[in-house]
């Protein structure tokens, strides 16, 4: 009874976790610690902040674990060291600019009435152009080369030859530039709002891919696309913004625009087929709950099924190591 007592007590204050997180990364303390400032006052100094209000976030952080502290000294995890510290190679706080967003604290802070009237007050997908997009393209291209790694290294294409990809909402772009970078014949068709393209084109000239891009703006469901064009399609974190049945509508739509023979790679969260065990897929599925329509996260049985109604075969799937996210891959018949 006493864990029961203590999970519930976590989950209660779990808000002012994220908040602190967001505060050091807004902040930058990991990385003025990373660069010496050890002090209260010194940390306080860097970020130019009050120092009664450093010493209570600093002596929070510690007792998180994320902080070390000796006597007035304070230092850093090793792992807070490689994915927090801002020049990092593996800095991925950026990200926090999404999971930890205002829109969504509102979302979730809004949810018993979501839940009531089953209306949500902004769905953010429905708009073009919306600016969220925008900032998940600048927030997410560190945190997302994980899930571009995976889905290239399903890629089944010959580098000696010439291929064309097509990567769907694109974002930061860069699961369409991780595959361009291991098949130097390829070339790319990046599809999502102009202003997302617009970041992602300066993500594409700093990984010295940009003349192999085509980019295409609009709508992923309108902007139209070339029959039969494109030996592979990637499409990562879209599908769970939309239903089952506008899900199997799009999938015949990519279908049309492959090869004979061309690869469909998806890349979502995807819960276990009971949908009571798999954590991050489940609370994704709240945060689709909250922003969207009718989004959702799908198991792997509803998107096979969706896949071979649309004409696909050789589905297959290979969940990822960290981040609970899952690849799945099919195919045009040749």
């Amino acid at each position: 009874m006493a864990l029961e007592t203590q999970f519930l007590q976590e989950m209660m204050f779990a808000f002012i976790k994220s908040g602190l997180l967001t505060t050091a990364l807004q902040l930058e303390l990991f990385t003025h610690i990373a660069h010496g400032q050890r002090t209260v006052a010194a940390i306080a100094a860097a970020a130019h902040a009050d120092e009664r209000a450093i010493r209570i976030v600093l002596d929070a952080l510690t007792a998180l674990g994320l902080l070390t502290k000796t006597g007035d000294q304070y230092g850093l995890d090793p792992l807070v060291e490689t994915m927090l510290v801002k020049d990092s190679p593996a800095y991925a706080g950026a990200f926090t600019r999404v999971t930890l967003n205002p829109r969504l604290w509102g979302a979730i802070g809004r949810l018993g009435e979501i839940v009531r009237t089953g209306q949500v007050p902004e769905a953010m997908v429905d708009v073009p152009e919306h600016e969220f997009w925008v900032e998940f393209s600048e927030a997410s291209e560190g945190i997302s080369q994980i899930g571009a790694n995976a889905v290239a290294d399903q890629l089944v294409l010959d580098p000696a030859r010439p291929a064309e990809l097509l990567d769907v909402a694109v974002g930061s772009g860069v699961y369409g530039f991780t595959a361009l970078e291991r098949y130097p014949r390829a070339r790319l068709t990046s599809l999502d709002w102009s202003n997302v393209l617009a970041n992602a084109r300066k993500v594409a000239e700093r990984r010295g891919v940009a003349d192999r891009v085509t980019w295409l703006p609009g709508s992923a469901f309108d902007t139209p696309l070339p029959a039969a064009h494109f030996d592979a399609i990637i499409m990562s974190h879209f599908l769970h913004h939309f239903s089952l049945d506008e899900n199997g509508a799009f999938l015949r739509r990519l279908f049309a625009a492959l090869k004979p023979g061309g690869q469909l790679l998806v890349h979502e969260f995807v819960p276990d087929d009971a949908r009571t065990a798999h954590q991050p897929a489940l609370l994704f599925a709240v945060i689709m709950l909250a922003t969207t329509a009718k989004g959702n996260a799908y198991t792997l049985a509803e998107y096979r099924r969706l896949l071979e109604n649309a004409g696909y075969r050789d589905v297959s799937s290979s969940a990822l190591p960290v981040g609970g996210s899952t690849v799945i891959a099919a195919r045009r018949a040749p």
